[in-house]
């Protein structure tokens, strides 16, 4: 049964103190994606029985996550200083379906683009702490269009790239349960990030558009930094922090130091302790 079939029939018992899978017309099976992530909870089972409950918190969060389609309304990337043939490739690439790898050293503003990414409806964020299990439970349940991986090249669990080698290539995702293999189909656009792709496997990278990340020239840094600081802290102040920090060009931690830092002399004190990016 199609997972959007599943979520009208549980939206059904929403307010119930208890339900069993055969009430809704479904087998237990059908239920166990979603009692992983969370939306039903198991209050009772035995070897004849087994009830469940819908946990409204989660279930309303995951309402509020999905939609029908993504679409493309607004300005996305205007938070984003420059990058603006990035962000023309990569608005071209969503429109045409096209899945896109961003790969350059870190403090690049690839993770700012999938932030940006994350405001379109029916888009997931995930980390590289992701497994195979959690995704393929969390895309079987929300059936997102758009899922967006942050370093990729980090991913823990390897069979994570033989779950999106799959979907990339045949829009499929593939598991064995009850000693049955069940195939379900997806119509799903990945937007990831690397830093290298030394650790992606070619056959992965091959399903992609991969887009490079150059480190910022000084004058682009001191331009994105003050973009940035001057909504954080005074102009005085962040001025300092971008002189202390443009040889590193580590915006991330230009940031962190104009939150912290109340001062030029907490700004020197703080700075000798902080490992930069370079």
């Amino acid at each position: 049964m199609k997972e959007g079939n599943i979520i009208e029939k549980l939206r059904k018992v929403k307010d119930k103190n208890y339900f069993e899978a055969w009430q809704l017309g479904l087998e237990n099976r059908d239920l166990k994606p979603f009692v992983r992530l969370g939306l039903v909870e198991i209050v009772y089972k035995s070897s004849k029985h087994t009830t469940y409950r819908i946990n409204k918190e989660v279930f309303e969060r995951y309402e509020k996550l999905v939609t029908t389609d993504i679409k493309l309304e607004g300005k996305l990337f205007e938070n984003i200083y420059n990058h603006e043939k990035h962000k023309e490739l990569i608005l071209k690439a969503l429109e045409n379906k096209v899945s896109v790898l961003l790969v350059g050293s870190p403090a690049t503003a690839k993770t700012l683009f999938l932030l940006e990414l994350r405001k379109l409806p029916n888009s997931i964020y995930l980390t590289s702490d992701i497994t195979k299990a959690g995704l393929q439970a969390l895309i079987s349940v929300t059936n997102p269009r758009l899922l967006l991986i942050d370093q990729l090249d980090n991913i823990k669990d390897k069979f994570v790239y033989s779950l999106l080698l799959d979907l990339l290539e045949y829009g499929i995702t593939t598991k064995v349960s009850y000693n049955i293999q069940e195939l379900s189909k997806y119509k799903i656009t990945v937007i990831a990030t690397a830093n290298s792709t030394k650790r992606i496997p070619e056959a992965l990278l091959s399903r992609f558009l991969i887009v490079k990340f150059k480190r910022y020239t000084e004058s682009e840094y001191e331009k994105v930094a003050r973009s940035i600081l001057y909504k954080i802290t005074s102009k005085e102040l962040a001025d300092y922090i971008i002189e202390k920090t443009k040889d590193y060009r580590d915006i991330r931690n230009a940031i962190r130091l104009a939150k912290i830092c109340k001062t030029k002399e907490d700004v020197d004190k703080f700075s000798e302790l902080i490992r930069f990016s370079k």
